[in-house]
């Protein structure tokens, strides 16, 4: 019976993918109208850069380097900002809480959108001089800019119907994006549009209003954006992270690496880190074992996650699985036995850059035996590689306490959902 269930989860799990994985619209759906104000939902981050000033820290969150062109005017943004939050200072002033500041600024609306968020401090804190007493602020400030962009237009060609193309030529579907034709003759419609993106700029202060000292030296914003944006053209990691201390002897650059964006906590204590994956997923195949072709299954729990040890490759994922492979006999009344072999495993490996493939290294031990293929105290050694869809397992088979060694081979199917 626990046999029965566990194939039963495996088939689901194979058609399923990663169930704990959310689509982006799901993520999208259920998001409130406040939320989708504020948060950056219309790109990936590819490059993210840790500014060190003197009154704290500035993180940048793009989507290429030409985005650094966006920031030219940051001091002017900063200007405009103090402006429009000073209305609410009087609930501000005196919190020993942590304030988070969101602003949202989009070039083609003449108004821009604030929200305060005030977390409360553990306990009431205070300190003591000279027989005076005074309130405490111990947490960081942080403030937030959701810079609203478009990169320039661009042309695409769409594969329509003659019904559509003669339905939508000319058509302005939404601002700055038009259909036009490309000939009676052609199937595909023009589509020219320019594409929206957010650029996050977000400042971790001492206090909210510490971003004046900011503006009021605006000669090293400049300069740090500057030197980033030259950084930028010389780079051709299409994901990395710069550490940058403008201002010291050596105007040092502290930090370089590359890094593959899985899904990055927005939140102003550890951006650097991205989020681990907890992720159930399986799927089928067939195994050549000895001389004889056997269906299996794949059934897993993995954790995925970025790890220092390889900045050139994806994230690195540690899998726990079970396989089991069938086989089939006969007994003495000709109805067919089905022999049930069971593996567990456990491998270590790695994306690479791109994510679409991923190769493992791994060892099982044969937990459930049945029939006369595998003796007790069975080992294996095998190295996963998928492509897409498809994964590929060279394996060594160590029988009977490594009295026999062979090889073998198993394709498979993962993943059949996704």
């Amino acid at each position: 019976m626990n046999k029965l269930l566990l194939c039963t989860a495996l088939i689901i799990i194979s058609l399923q993918g990663k169930i704990f994985a959310q689509t982006f619209q799901e993520k999208l759906d259920k998001m409130s109208k406040t939320e989708k104000t504020f948060s950056d939902i219309t790109n990936e981050v590819r490059i993210r850069d840790f500014v060190y000033l003197k009154e704290g820290k500035m993180i940048l969150e793009l989507d290429k380097g030409s985005d650094y062109q966006f920031l030219n005017n940051l001091n002017s943004i900063l200007t405009q900002l103090r402006k429009d939050v000073a209305f609410y200072k009087d609930s501000l002033d005196n919190y020993t809480g942590s304030i988070k500041i969101d602003y949202v600024v989009d070039a083609d609306h003449n108004y821009r959108q604030v929200r305060f968020t005030k977390h409360k401090p553990i306990g009431n804190n205070f300190v003591v001089k000279d027989n005076e007493v005074s309130k405490l602020k111990i947490e960081d400030d942080s403030i937030r800019i959701l810079l609203h962009v478009k990169d320039p237009e661009i042309n695409t060609a769409v594969r329509m119907s003659a019904a559509k193309r003669k339905k939508y030529k000319g058509q302005i579907l939404e601002p700055g994006r038009t259909i036009s034709s490309m000939g009676d003759s052609s199937k595909k419609m023009l589509v020219s549009y320019a594409p929206q993106k957010t650029l996050i700029i977000t400042f971790c202060l001492d206090n909210y209003y510490d971003i004046s000292k900011i503006i009021a030296d605006s000669a090293v914003i400049n300069h740090t954006i500057d030197t980033l944006a030259a950084v930028a053209k010389t780079t051709k990691a299409p994901f990395y992270t710069i550490g940058y201390a403008p201002g010291e002897a050596k105007d040092t650059r502290y930090s370089f690496w590359k890094y593959r964006k899985v899904n990055f906590k927005s939140n102003e204590k550890d951006l650097a880190k991205g989020t681990d994956q907890l992720v159930i997923n399986g799927g089928v195949g067939v195994g050549l074992v000895k001389n004889t072709l056997s269906p299996m299954g794949d059934i897993g729990i993995e954790i995925d996650k970025q790890w220092r040890g390889l900045p050139t490759a994806g994230p690195s994922f540690l899998r726990l699985s079970t396989t089991p492979y069938f086989f089939f006999d006969k007994d003495v009344k000709n109805n067919t036995i089905v022999n049930d072999n069971w593996f567990a495993n456990l491998e270590f490996g790695y994306y690479n850059s791109k994510g679409k493939n991923r190769f493992s290294l791994g060892a099982g031990y044969l937990y459930a035996e049945r029939g006369n293929v595998f003796q007790k105290q069975t080992f294996k050694a095998f190295i996963n590689m998928q492509f897409g869809k498809i994964t590929v397992v060279p394996e060594f088979i160590c029988n009977d306490n490594f009295k026999q060694i062979y090889p073998g081979i198993t394709l498979k199917l993962m993943n059949l959902g996704n």
